[in-house]
């Protein structure tokens, strides 16, 4: 049986979509619920929105500022903001561990 060889460079690959598809769900939640609010129909939970915004905080942030959606909620900017930052720490691990 041939072993596999471990190549980081196809996790690299993986994790950064994995990366941009949590990003841009995050902010597509962001983006529905505004959409749903201008419309009068029933909303998506904030705890769905957080949940999703840990997962890809920097999609959802963007998406925030973007749709002004949510920007006077201090519980979005204390959640969103330090899992932002360790999104971008994890992702400077992954840069340097692929190096």
């Amino acid at each position: 049986m041939p072993e596999i060889a471990f190549d980081p460079e196809v996790y690299y690959r993986y994790l950064t979509a994995l990366v941009l598809l949590f990003n841009g769900v995050g902010f597509s939640m962001f983006w529905l619920d505004k959409t749903y609010a201008r419309k009068q129909v029933s909303r998506i939970p904030e705890w769905r929105l957080l949940m999703f915004g840990i997962l890809g905080p920097i999609g959802a942030l963007i998406s925030m500022f973007v749709f002004r959606h949510k920007i006077r909620k201090p519980k979005f900017f204390a959640v969103l903001i330090p899992a932002t930052v360790l999104h971008l720490y994890l992702i400077k691990v992954l840069i340097y561990w692929v190096q």
